[in-house]
């Protein structure tokens, strides 16, 4: 019981903010950065601070997809987690540049704990420094572009080719390289890639008529499931985009996303 209240205690004294800590003792120049365009993920790989993998959307439970989200998820943040890391690495700030510390859970049966894992870098691209990824300068956004969308696409598969993502409208990049890795990796089914495709370009685009969406009479489970699954990686690929820079008016951090799971139930 005591060891309970100590640990409610401790709790508490998080909310405490007159306990302030500084965000950037070091005075480092990156860190500086990261603070001032609200890059937390970047800020936390950068720091060693845990990435937290652990999504309430996506049953653990289920064979067929749960079982596979922590391999996608933890796979996306080492590759991106590598783009960042590349520079530090290379000069050598600190002993191990390699490392990245996730908060899992891996099952419904298993506790949550922390795993470390190592970012993976590329060796075919060589990424822009932090600087140039998040500068702001049109000049140097343009020389960069096909950089960036090569990084990015080197993230989700090494056999996706940049030159065909590069026609995809800005507003729908997150959502093709998520349901493009989602379709390598065997978790969705051809039509419901291109459902959930569709969804997004209705949405970003604002073609929906909502007033003649026919819904089905019967919910099929696996559509739920699926809708769920693939917002969760979406969200890791979104972290991404905006890690490389890409992120500009068009960007959403959250799948354009409306009535997906009824729609994908099955017929009328």
């Amino acid at each position: 019981m005591r060891e309970l209240m100590q640990d409610f205690r401790n709790s508490l004294n998080r909310y405490d903010l007159n306990n302030y800590s500084d965000l950037n003792p070091t005075n480092d120049l990156i860190l500086d950065l990261l603070l001032k365009q609200d890059q937390c993920f970047m800020y936390d790989i950068w720091t060693g601070e845990p990435i937290n993998t652990v999504s309430a959307q996506v049953d653990v439970r289920l064979n067929e997809l749960g079982k596979q989200y922590l391999k996608l998820a933890t796979s996306v943040i080492r590759w991106t987690a590598g783009i960042i890391l590349y520079h530090k690495r290379a000069q050598r700030q600190i002993k191990d540049c390699t490392k990245v510390l996730l908060f899992i859970k891996p099952s419904q049966e298993d506790d949550a704990g922390f795993l470390q894992v190592k970012a993976e870098f590329p060796t075919d691209i060589t990424p822009p420094s932090l600087p140039e990824l998040l500068s702001k300068d049109t000049d140097v956004q343009v020389v960069l572009v096909d950089t960036k969308l090569k990084l990015y696409c080197w993230i989700a598969s090494e056999s996706l080719d940049y030159q065909i993502f590069k026609v995809v409208p800005d507003q729908l990049r997150v959502t093709a390289i998520t349901l493009y890795y989602l379709r390598e990796n065997k978790i969705l089914h051809l039509f419901e890639a291109d459902l959930l495709l569709q969804v997004a370009y209705d949405v970003s685009f604002e073609t929906f008529d909502f007033e003649n969406i026919q819904y089905p009479q019967q919910l099929d489970k696996r559509a739920f499931h699926v809708a769920f699954f693939y917002q969760a990686i979406y969200i890791h690929f979104s972290e991404a985009f905006k890690v490389i820079g890409l992120n500009g008016d068009g960007f959403r951090g959250y799948p354009p996303f409306d009535s997906t799971p009824t729609m994908m139930s099955g017929k009328n």
